[in-house]
Formats: structure tokens, sequence, C-alpha cells
């Protein structure tokens, strides 16, 4: 039982740290680093000693590793079932990339591993003692946010630890012996089948949680010495910058930006909700984005990672915060790029002499770009009181386009043929969509009826701006030339969890007509026949309900291109989404009483990362659905090296 005191603070951590192995050359600073970050936990965020479980050197065996795991985290009765919670697990060690023959969840026949204090011993059976492997550690860490929720950071100081794995002493030791092919499928059966637990599409494969890692997965993370004491430099820079910081201010994004870099190790930022505020299930509020404001060697210049896919343009204008939330000035974009733009102090703006201070966030206060709006026919018999909401200034001229609120994304037309939809009233609360534009109205269903209650007639600019958001993402095409040798296959899989084979690409020019099967799982393959190296990017468009999620993306700007060039242009690399490497299969649903369902999948490969969190949104017709990033039309610089394309998937029953 925990005592009042206690219960207050709702952080629970699992600390490992190994300088002294049995088998493998020793380090000197990971014991240093995690005392240092318990003193962190204990002393700034005041969580007790109960609740953290600290394993070092020889306590930190194989075995040991998983069991606390279990016992401290994922069946912890303690900590609440489903959300509510922080939970974060720290590994300080050696990490290793082994040889993995036949390996389901291994795309090039290697996993990254840590590197337990007995690993290259034998058990007490005879048999070797392995390291833990990627696959083995994202498991629990997706079983432990199924049973107490996905507020969950886990931290690995230690080489590789972009592939999940240390170097003036490196934290990384010599391959192995490789991986046996069923190495853990006991364990991960076992908790597969633990009774209470959800099915496997319940987290995503970066959704359950927030990753921060040394280095990418073909760096090493190295040790120094800060004022007499060995320490690793990510880990002695997270908790220094941690101890500066006001965390609820901060995103884990923030923070990675905050720690810095070396030239030969670039820490890594991962999971689906690195927007987060540290620690917290929180996000900030998504109507309004929030951007870390970064200095430059130009003076007078500041960075945002921030470009022309979200809508910046030379000349939209930013109010900058500092920490406390007081207004500092206000800049404006000079320069843009595809994910990132350079701010200036405003011409006949703000003085010279004023001062950004570290940690002030810019915020968009005017756009300057008002292109490729959205034209919305409005049906003559349509309800004025609705009317009014969609336009306060109730005039159909396009040229009075410029009285209109900054944020709305759509204007009135007086043409039907002219419009993109056509809103109509059925009913006191009910409404309907038509959709004019070739994609939907080729592949799917033209009209989408949706309710508003009069209550809430306020929210119809709101839904209005989202279906914008939706077809100019939907739509999006390059303008110059593409990339070629870049495809989508399709595959239903066979075969049981987490050993899946794909079937031969169902896909016939990019569109895949499937017979509804409940229990059919399927996956996805990212092909690569050009010269680039690429950041592919997949999302799923529902235009029932003009809902858009991410299927995948990569888990870090720091990493390397996960879809790599072809060696000869013809032979194709390959990335599995769904399978294998790729994570957890999908399913589709066919909404009861229909017959047919339509879905579009959309591929964005670009040769720079790209933060796309942005894209995503909820059913604007979901009564708790809130704006993301509000402003302008994106747009995307033309001469970049990216590409788009779109697939259909049609369900029948």
């Amino acid at each position: 039982m925990q005592n009042s005191a206690e219960s207050e603070c709702r952080v629970f951590a699992l600390i490992i740290a190994i300088d002294r192995y049995e088998a493998i050359h020793g380090l000197n600073g990971c014991v240093n680093d995690a005392n240092d970050f318990k003193a962190f936990l204990t002393e700034s965020l005041r969580v007790p000693e109960s609740h953290i479980v600290f394993i070092a050197d020889d306590a930190a065996t194989r075995v040991n590793i998983l069991s606390k795991f279990d016992t401290h985290l994922i069946d912890n009765p303690d900590i609440r079932s489903h959300g509510g919670d922080t939970i974060i697990f720290f590994y300080a060690g050696h990490g290793s990339r082994v040889e993995a023959p036949n390996n389901a969840y291994s795309v090039d026949g290697r996993v990254e591993t840590i590197c337990p204090h007995d690993e290259r011993g034998r058990d007490e059976n005879g048999e070797l003692i392995h390291g833990i492997p990627d696959y083995t550690i994202h498991i629990l860490l997706q079983q432990l946010a199924a049973a107490k929720g996905n507020n969950l950071t886990a931290i690995f100081d230690s080489c590789h630890s972009g592939g999940i794995g240390r170097r003036d002493l490196a934290r990384f030791a010599p391959p192995a012996e490789p991986i046996p092919f069923d190495l853990d499928h006991t364990l991960i059966g076992a908790r597969a089948g633990h009774p209470g637990r959800p099915e496997e599409f319940r987290y995503l494969f970066m959704e359950s949680h927030v990753l921060l890692a040394a280095c990418r997965q073909e760096q090493t993370a190295y040790e120094t010495t800060v004022k007499g004491v060995t320490r690793g430099r990510f880990s002695e820079s997270l908790v220094r910058t941690l101890r500066a910081i006001s965390l609820e201010k901060t995103t884990y994004l923030d923070l990675i930006d905050l720690v810095g870099k070396w030239n030969d190790q670039d820490p890594q930022v991962e999971g689906n909700h690195k927007n987060r505020f540290l620690f917290d299930g929180i996000y900030p509020p998504s109507s309004q984005k929030a951007l870390l404001l970064l200095p430059t060697n130009e003076p007078g210049c500041f960075e945002i990672k921030m470009g022309s896919i979200e809508g910046v343009v030379s000349g939209t204008e930013f109010l900058i915060n500092d920490a406390s939330n007081n207004i500092v000035g206000f800049l404006e974009a000079q320069s843009v790029d595809l994910d990132h733009s350079i701010l200036v102090r405003k011409k006949d703006g703000d003085k010279a002499d004023i001062i950004f201070p570290s940690g002030s966030k810019a915020t968009v206060s005017d756009w300057k770009n008002r292109d490729m709006i959205m034209k919305v026919f409005i049906a003559p018999d349509f309800d004025s009181t609705v009317a009014s909401e969609l336009f306060p200034d109730r005039n159909l001229d396009t040229k009075r386009l410029k009285s209109l609120p900054i944020r709305r994304k759509f204007v009135p037309i007086d043409s039907r043929w002219d419009a993109d939809i056509q809103l109509r009233r059925i009913s006191e609360e009910q409404f309907s969509i038509e959709r004019f534009k070739d994609i939907i109205k080729d592949h799917a269903s033209v009209t989408t009826i949706f309710s508003v209650k009069p209550d809430k007639y306020s929210r119809f600019p709101m839904i209005l701006d989202a279906i914008a958001h939706f077809h100019f993402f939907l739509y999006q095409h390059h303008g110059g030339q593409p990339i070629p040798g870049i495809t989508l296959e399709m595959h239903t899989l066979t075969g049981p969890f987490p050993v899946r084979e794909p079937s031969a690409d169902i896909f016939v020019n990019k569109i895949a007509e499937v017979k509804y099967n409940k229990t059919r799982r399927y996956g996805f393959t990212l092909c690569n026949r050009s010269h680039y190296d690429l950041f592919p990017y997949l999302f799923f468009f529902d235009p029932e309900q003009y809902a858009i999620d991410v299927w995948y993306s990569p888990p870090s700007r720091a990493m390397l291109p996960p879809l790599i060039a072809s060696r000869d242009g013809t032979t194709a690399t390959r990335l599995p989404i769904g399978y294998g490497g790729g994570g957890y299969a999908f399913e589709f649903d066919l909404p009861e009483g229909k017959a047919v369902d339509t879905g579009f999948l959309k591929v964005f490969v670009s040769t720079e990362y790209l933060d796309m969190d942005w894209v995503t949104q909820k059913s604007p017709f979901d009564p708790d659905f809130a704006p993301r990033l509000g402003g302008g039309r994106e747009t995307i610089e033309k001469g970049q090296v990216w590409d788009t394309f779109y697939a259909v998937i049609t369900m029948k029953a």
C-alpha cells in the first residue's frame, strides 16, 4: 500500500545502468548517469523511492531486467490502468547490433540489442545468454501501454539506440553470436495472450511511447568527463537540461533541440507523441502551434522547424513569447524551406535592441498566404443562421476574400459549377456535403451526411476548415518532375502474430477492391527503385468522416532515411509496414448497413525528414474535435526533391 504522500506523485520509473559486464569490456559512466537521473526524479519531480526500481551492474541480468519490467511496470497494481500515470524507462550501458537470420522483425537480417550484465555468459542450463533485442523491448513497451496507458518515456544512452544502443569510451559491444529466430518468442507470445490485454492493433508501432535516444542507429554513444566525473555525454546534457527548463511548457521535440548534438552523435526523439509536453499526457493546444525559437550564427536571425509544407511563406508573421508566456515581440519569415524557416525582425516593427530569451517560442500571427482556398456553394434554401456563422460578411463576391477571417480556409461562391463542395440543410440537425472533385467523386460516395445541433452551429467554420485541410492534402501533388520508381504494395497476411507472411501485391493500378473479412489482416510495402534515399510517410484518408490517420512516419529527424536507394535502379529496396520489422498489421471495418466503403492511402516521400504530425486530424463531425494548426493553405516549395501519390482501397460486403 502507498501512503497518501506517495499517492500524490504519479510517476514510476525503472532505471538500469551497467558499467561492469561478465564477458564484455566495461564502462565508467553509466551508473553515474543513472544516479543523476534518479536524483532528478526524486529532487525535482519529488518521485518517492518506492516508485523507482534501480538495477545496476551484476544485478542487471537478462532475467532480472525482464522480470522487473513485468513486476514493477506492466503488472504493478499501484500504477493505474489505462492512463493517467507517468512511466519512465531509463537504460545506460552497452548496445550492439547483431545478426538475426530469418527473424520476422528484421528487415536486413540484423537487430539492435541492449546488453545485460550477463550477456555472452551461460545460464543454469548451459545455454548462451543473448542481449535483449529491440523487438522484445518494443513489444514490452506496447504491452505496458496497453495495460497502463501510453504516457510512457523510454530513454536509452547506448550505441544503436536510434534503432532501439555508448564510446571517449564507446558504449558499444562488438557483435555477439547471431540471435536465434525464435528468441523471446515464448515470452512475447505469453505476454500477448495475457488476460485483459487488447488486440494487437490497439497501439501502432510508435504509438505506445516516446523514445529519447543518445544517437542515430548507425552512430556511437560516447562517454566524456565532466568536472572529473565520467558521464555519457547525452545523459549529462539531458539531465542538465531537464533541471533548467519548464517541463510543463516543453515538448519532447523541444527537449532534443535544447540537449544539442555533437559532430559524431545526434540524439533522437521518436514516437507519435513527441509533441507532448514532457512526462505528461497532455497535448499542446492543437489550434495554435508554438515552435521553439532557435538562434542561428547570423545575428538577428532565428530558425523554426516549420516551413512551406505547413503554409509558411516569405513574410509570414510570428508572435514571440518567452518561457513564461509573456509577449516579447514579433518576427517575420525571411527565407522559407520545405521544413524550416529563418525569421528576422519585421520591417518597421520591433526595435533592434529587443532580446528574445532562450526558450522563447513562435506562434503564427499572420500567415500572409491566402492561396488555394476551398470554394463552397451554399444551396439557395440554406438556413440563414448557419450561413451567418460561416460567413459573417454574407457577400458572395470572392473579391471580398480579404475581409474574411484569416484562419478560414474556405470562401463562398455563387456558382455550383465552380465549387469544390456544396453544403445543404436536410433538417434542423442534419446537413449534407456533396463533393465535386475528381478523386473522391470517381472512387467514393460523393455525399456525406452529418449532424450538428442548433446550439452547436458555431462549429461550422471549424468543420469546413477541417474539410478544406483534408481536400488539400489528399489532392497535393508535385508540380514538377516526380521521383521515378516509388511504388506501394498491399498484401493480405497469413500466419500467426508475430510471424506473418505477405501475399503478392493486390493493388492493380493503385486500386485494391477487397471482399470484406473482419478477421483478415493487411500489410504494405514501400518500394524504391530510384537513386534517392528517402523519408517516407503513409496516411489513411476516410472521405466519409474527413479523418486522416498516419500509418507510417520515420521515427526521428536524426535517423538515416529508412527507404534507401536502389543499387542499380532496377532492384527495389523494400520497407515493410504492418508486418516483419514494420510493426503491427492493419484491419479494415465495413460500417454496419453499408455494402461498400472506400478509403485513400497517400504516400509522401522526401529526401529530407519532415515533421508531418500536423496532417492528421480526427473527424470534424466528432463533438470532441479540436482544430489542428490554423491558418492559410499549405504549399510546398517547387524544386525540392519530393513526391506524392495516392492509392484507393474499397471494401465490399
